[in-house]
């Protein structure tokens, strides 16, 4: 979409379509290049008066989605291991921090047929009570956050004791 801004308009600079487009993303993100050179600052400058039609816009920022899920998806697997690791050390730290877990067990699913759930946990608690005051516990509401930003799906099951 970009190359095709360039190539369909008065040639501008890619930097000018997206400062016009971080502008229509939100009124407090601004840009701010640095350079050395005055004509690079010139045409810094010069970026302020780039304007994209809404259609235009429109297509950069799909694009934009696009491309970020698709480093989502094509990340490192170590990278994807390390935050899942990381976020599973957050979970256990949970015990500590909020009153009635009585244990936490963390780790790889060892199961074949996991269908995609590759790690997980189990948490114990003193009683019922307990229970339902952790879901609004602020401490697992971050973790929780945490979790679902790098899992592509959860599973999760309340089970009284018999």
């Amino acid at each position: 979409m970009l190359i095709e801004l360039e190539n369909t308009r008065a040639y501008r600079p890619i930097f000018d379509y997206l400062t016009d487009a971080l502008a229509k993303r939100s009124a407090v993100m601004l840009p701010i290049p640095g350079t050395s050179q005055v004509k690079h600052l010139e045409e810094n400058v010069a970026a302020a008066s780039v304007s994209l039609t809404e259609e235009e816009f429109q297509a950069l920022d799909e694009q934009g989605q696009h491309e970020w899920q698709k480093q989502q998806v094509e990340r490192p697997e170590y990278l994807k291991n390390a935050e899942i690791m990381t976020a599973l050390e957050h979970v256990q730290a949970l015990q500590q921090a909020i009153p009635g877990i009585v244990s936490i067990q963390v780790g790889e699913n060892l199961n074949d047929r996991n269908q995609g759930h590759t790690y997980g946990f189990v948490m114990q608690f003193a009683n019922t009570e307990r229970l339902k005051a952790f879901g609004p516990h602020p401490a697992h509401r971050s973790v929780s956050e945490e979790v679902r930003r790098i899992c592509q799906s959860i599973i999760a099951f309340d089970i009284a004791d018999q």
